[in-house]
């Protein structure tokens, strides 16, 4: 079992990763809108 804090470690990460996917996401779309 996860402790309180490991938990709460583990989703900060989870959201440092999801935030850092997103600007990539928003990056490529803007190249790809840029390109057409």
């Amino acid at each position: 079992m996860f402790s309180s804090r490991d938990d709460l470690l583990l989703t900060e990460i989870m959201y440092i990763n999801n935030a850092r996917s997103e600007t990539t996401y928003q990056g490529h779309t803007r190249m790809i809108y840029a390109l057409k």
